[in-house]
């Protein structure tokens, strides 16, 4: 290591601009479809139809952006610390899911014009 701490840090193979990571040795970022975890609270207020058709029509708007669906769980409904946008409860719904990166983006952009989602938080699985 030399002095004053500083590590020599080498490019990547891919020279991507979006790509920030930083690696100790030269090696290709890692691309291609990745198992996801996504958490959705559905807002129910003023639907005619059931919670499994809402879960549904979110799940149809994920394939449609590349995603394959996996597992869905279906946590039910719970109460918030504090009330958000007048609402008390949401019904909590859990996808696992594969999808490109870019592609995730792309979930996150048509599920906030749903207005039946009423949050979304997505992570990676190891």
């Amino acid at each position: 290591m030399p002095r004053g701490g500083a590590r020599n840090f080498a490019k990547h193979a891919c020279h991507r601009r979006k790509c920030r990571t930083r690696l100790p040795f030269p090696r290709r970022c890692r691309r291609g479809k990745s198992l996801q975890q996504g958490i959705i609270v559905l807002n129910t207020k003023g639907t005619e139809g059931g919670v499994e058709e809402l879960v549904g029509v979110v799940s149809k708007e994920m394939e449609a952006e590349g995603a394959s669906i996996g597992d869905v769980q279906d946590l039910g409904r719970r109460k918030f610390a504090y009330t958000s946008n007048h609402m008390e409860s949401g019904h909590y719904v859990n996808y696992s899911f594969t999808a490109e990166p870019s592609s995730l983006e792309k979930i996150k952009g048509r599920l906030r014009l749903n207005n039946q989602v009423h949050l979304q938080y997505f992570q990676r699985k190891s």
